[in-house]
């Protein structure tokens, strides 16, 4: 839409997203030189990245590379996308997040049992939750840190106190190291409890999380120079306010972007574009409140088998907008805890219907089997 051709790359041919680009070149984007030397050879304009915390450093170390716009340093991007440096940053700064320890051995890491349970443990360099465990004594610790260790490519992990309460995400679009725009909203998980799989905007004390969080965005943008584009912060909102879990700079998962500009008027997906093209997006305008609910739910079995479509309950089908199924019928689900069949967006019109359906909405929404 915007004029550009588009390349797309990756080493699964198999993925959606390739049909609809111009060119596809496979080339496993994990080779950081490799593949910023291939930009150079086909004289790229801009680099957007995708879903993922990987394509995001992709992105980073081409621009550094091909002196090319629209992304932060490769060092930047390691300390917002690389649990380990993000905790530390946040220690050296006084962030209010979960007071971390970062570990590159097993046998250190057994040791953090010293500071108490419950225990979150976590790769430094995954997300979607893979990895990610709760321990109460010593026992489920060394078994955590174990899995953790086995799932992180960088073999390094995180541990950090595990904190009560809801979660949460904020959206910001930041412009000249301030926030000019933001949408909040609930997150919620099915089966898998440590990955997202469904949400609704705007959250709940949206508010009171704003005036928190907001402020220590802009001080952060500040301090490692940000350039323009989007930020998301996963946060907990806790008995004394939020803390921020997570930072990263790149596309959420489950069409997010489609929601937030649902829910705040403004084409979210449209602005990260032209940001991450390296064009300006200082007329960005600022986000209204919104006056509907806006959700999305991706569609995830509870056990594996062989899928056979989808069962929309006519309850909610009539606040569903959109339905994008990624799978047909005869798919073999082998991975159910991670597996996403369908993506649904809906809305609803007021509370009272946000309170009514949205607790039940894994009993209207589910995977048919064969």
């Amino acid at each position: 839409m915007l004029g550009y051709y588009v390349i797309t790359t990756g080493n699964a041919p198999e993925q959606v997203g390739h049909k609809y680009g111009d060119q596809y070149i496979p080339f496993d984007y994990s080779d950081f030189e490799g593949i910023a030397q291939m930009a150079k050879d086909i004289h790229v304009d801009a680099v957007m990245s995708g879903c993922s915390d990987n394509c995001v450093l992709t992105a980073a170390y081409i621009c550094d590379h091909l002196g090319l716009k629209g992304h932060d340093s490769f060092e930047t991007t390691e300390i917002i996308h690389r649990k380990d440096k993000f905790k530390k940053f946040a220690l050296e700064n006084r962030v209010k997040t979960p007071l971390a320890r970062w570990f590159d051995s097993k046998e250190t890491a057994y040791k953090y049992s010293d500071n108490g349970f419950p225990v979150i443990i976590k790769p430094s360099d995954m997300a979607g939750g893979k990895g990610v465990s709760v321990a109460h004594d010593i026992d489920e610790m060394i078994a955590g840190v174990d899995r953790a260790f086995e799932v992180s490519r960088d073999k390094k992990i995180v541990i950090e106190p595990y904190i009560e309460g809801s979660l949460h995400s904020l959206h910001v679009f930041i412009v000249d190291e301030k926030v000019r725009s933001y949408g909040t909203a609930n997150d919620y998980s099915y089966k898998n409890k440590y990955m997202t799989s469904y949400g609704i905007f705007p959250a709940d004390n949206w508010e009171t999380a704003t005036e928190a969080l907001i402020p220590e965005i802009n001080r952060i943008a500040k301090i490692l120079h940000l350039v323009d584009g989007q930020m998301d912060i996963q946060y907990i909102m806790g008995a004394d306010g939020p803390w921020i879990v997570e930072m990263m700079r790149r596309f959420p998962g489950n069409h997010t972007t489609s929601v937030i500009a649902n829910s705040i008027g403004i084409d979210w997906r449209e602005w990260i574009c032209r940001a991450e093209l390296g064009e300006s997006v200082k007329g960005m305008p600022c986000a209204v409140h919104p006056q509907k609910y806006y959700g999305y739910y991706a569609l995830m079995a509870d056990h594996n088998g062989c899928y056979d479509g989808m069962d929309i309950d006519p309850l909610i089908r009539k606040y569903v907008i959109q339905i994008d199924e990624w799978h047909s019928k005869g798919y073999e689900i082998e991975d159910y805890m991670y597996d996403k069949m369908a993506l649904i967006q809906f809305y609803f019109d007021t509370e009272s219907e946000r309170q009514f359906y949205l607790p039940q909405i894994c009993n209207l929404i589910k995977v048919k089997y064969s």
